[in-house]
C-alpha cells in the first residue's frame, strides 16, 4: 500500500488532519512539535517515498524545509494556507509588530491569548463548527511554552529552494482567504481555490478536499 504523510498547522496536533486521509493508502500524521527544531529526527523514522504529502499551515513550511532537504521524499506536495515564500523587510517588520502583540497577550493570560487569536480575521471566514462537533478537531492543545517557542524559533520563514520540487506541489486556499489567494501566484505551481471557504477550508468541508485531492494531485 502506498504511503502518504499529513503535516498540521501551528495550534494542531496530528488528530487534526486524520479526517483528511484518503481511503487505499497508509497515511501518517505527523506531530510538527517534535520535528520542528531537528529536521534529522524526521529523516531518522520517515526517511522513505511516499505517494504524496500534506502540509497545513505551519506544517506546509514544515514539509518545505522536508523537500529542500529531499525533494524525492515524496511524488507530489500539496501545500494548503501555507507561505512558503519569504519575507520583504517591510513584511518582516510587520510579522515583528504582529508577534510583539501575540506575547502582550500571552503574558497577560493564555485565555487572553486564545481569545485574541480565534478573533483575527484570517479566521474569520471559516466556520469549523460542524467539523468540531464531529471529528473532536483539536485546538488550542499546544501548552505556553510550546506558543512562546514557535512565536522565538518558527515566526518568521526563511524562504526554501523549491525547484527540486515545485513541478510536483500544488497549492491549496480558500476562496476568502484574501492573505493565502494572493500568495498563490507568487508561487508557480500548480494551484486550486476552494470555493466559499476561508484559511481552515480543509476542516471547514473535509469531504471536498479529499475529492479535490484525488481528482486534482492523485489522478
Amino acid at each position: 500500500m502506498s504511503k502518504a504523510l499529513y503535516f498540521h498547522g501551528f495550534l494542531g496536533t496530528p488528530d487534526d488532519m486524520k479526517p483528511l486521509f484518503i481511503e487505499g493508502y497508509d497515511c501518517i500524521s505527523i506531530d510538527v512539535r517534535a520535528i520542528q527544531d531537528d529536521l534529522s529526527s524526521f529523516f531518522d523514522l520517515y526517511n522513505e517515498r511516499y505517494k504524496f504529502a500534506v502540509g497545513y499551515s505551519f506544517g506546509g513550511r514544515v514539509l518545505a524545509k522536508i523537500l529542500n532537504i529531499n525533494p524525492e521524499l515524496v511524488d507530489k506536495a500539496v501545500f494548503c494556507s501555507s507561505r512558503i515564500t519569504g519575507y520583504n523587510q517591510e513584511e518582516l517588520e510587520k510579522r515583528e509588530a504582529f508577534k510583539k502583540t501575540i506575547i502582550e497577550k500571552l503574558d497577560n493570560s493564555y485565555e487572553d491569548f486564545n481569545r485574541y487569536w480565534r478573533s483575527l480575521p484570517l479566521f474569520g471566514a471559516s466556520d469549523l463548527s460542524s467539523y468540531r462537533k464531529a471529528n473532536a478537531l483539536a485546538y488550542m492543545e499546544w501548552t505556553e511554552d510550546e506558543i512562546r517557542h514557535y512565536l522565538d524559533k518558527h515566526f518568521t520563514y526563511s524562504e526554501p529552494d523549491r525547484s527540486g520540487f515545485q513541478n510536483k506541489s500544488w497549492f491549496f486556499y480558500g476562496e476568502k482567504d484574501k492573505k493565502y489567494k494572493d500568495e498563490a501566484p507568487k508561487l508557480s505551481m500548480n494551484s486550486f481555490e476552494f470555493k466559499n471557504c476561508g484559511h481552515r477550508f480543509l476542516f471547514e468541508d473535509p469531504r471536498q478536499f479529499k475529492e479535490v485531492l484525488q481528482k486534482e494531485v492523485l489522478k
